[in-house]
């Protein structure tokens, strides 16, 4: 609809971008209006601006998505992610968000069919930007705000990295958990995926690198990890399953077993306690090991 492109571009003025280009050049506005009737036309074969309207925010996700590596490098379904936040709570999404993310996945590959040209796309993504500011501000567009949405992307962006780097966890107790990636292609691990697998902030896990001289490579973290789980040598059974394992923080311990930290340090240098150190604040001991002592008398050569 031409009176929606007109307003947008008495909008943009009113923003102070420039109508008009020095030395001739086109201006930002042109570039703007330019750029999304292409996306249209691309889209819908069409010229009428009030699509974009009924198309939010799926046209709004694709720009914000496009542009993020590790989004373009999965290959999950929808399903997939759905599960994926089901088994892992700490990434809360909103779920009349996740309805608008199902419907955009319905229509991804269309949108990635038609809208093949990577450098125009970002700059069709601020113009795209510029407008749906635009329409919160003139039209009762969404029940979500505009950040909301960003959030949404990075959110989503979150899930993909660690569904594109799985952390295999071995079947026993005995063994450490292991990063093994979907996409053989991809060899490396980011600063932020290691952080993540160790659970350490980004500022710990940058200075882990340096002092351990790790290589943010898959078999380099693998021997990191292997090397930091220190499995219990005095437990009976070995079928305790780590990915669903419960830890204690050393503190936890002692209070559970109503003793101090150097008795409890005692118990893990003498192989009562399984535990990791992956990162040297943030000590885990496995729960299983530390309720079996429960009741013993613990002291040093009295554990039966």
């Amino acid at each position: 609809m031409t009176n929606l492109k007109e307003e947008f571009r008495s909008w943009l003025i009113n923003q102070g971008l420039p109508s008009k280009g020095k030395t001739g050049k086109n201006s930002t506005v042109y570039d703007y209006l330019r750029y999304i009737d292409k996306a249209i036309k691309l889209l819908y074969e069409g010229s009428d601006w009030e699509v974009l309207v009924e198309e939010f925010p799926y046209v709004w996700l694709f720009y914000l998505l496009n542009g993020k590596n590790k989004y373009k490098q999965n290959t999950a379904s929808f399903e997939e992610i759905s599960q994926f936040l089901n088994k892992n709570a700490h990434i809360n999404i909103k779920n009349d968000l996740m309805q608008d993310f199902k419907i955009y996945k319905a229509k991804e590959q269309s949108y990635i069919q038609k809208l093949n040209n990577i450098n125009e796309n970002r700059k069709t993504g601020a113009a795209v930007s510029k407008f749906y500011r635009f329409l919160l501000e003139t039209r009762n567009l969404s029940s979500h705000k505009f950040d909301d949405y960003i959030e949404l992307a990075n959110r989503l962006v979150e899930c993909c990295i660690q569904i594109n780097n799985i952390t295999v966890i071995s079947e026993t107790a005995n063994s450490p958990k292991q990063i093994k990636t979907k996409n053989s292609v991809l060899k490396d691990v980011s600063l932020t995926e290691f952080a993540q697998f160790l659970e350490c902030s980004v500022q710990n896990a940058l200075r882990l690198i340096k002092t351990e001289k790790i290589n943010r490579t898959v078999s380099d973290i693998n021997n990191y990890l292997h090397k930091h789980y220190h499995p219990s040598t005095k437990r009976k059974s070995d079928d305790l399953n780590i990915l669903s394992a419960e830890w204690y923080t050393i503190e936890k311990a002692c209070e559970i077993l109503h003793c101090s930290k150097t008795t409890i340090k005692r118990l893990m240098k003498d192989g009562y306690i399984g535990y990791t150190d992956y990162t040297p604040r943030k000590i885990k001991l496995l729960a299983e090991d530390v309720n079996a002592l429960i009741g013993l008398d613990i002291r040093k050569n009295h554990i039966e």
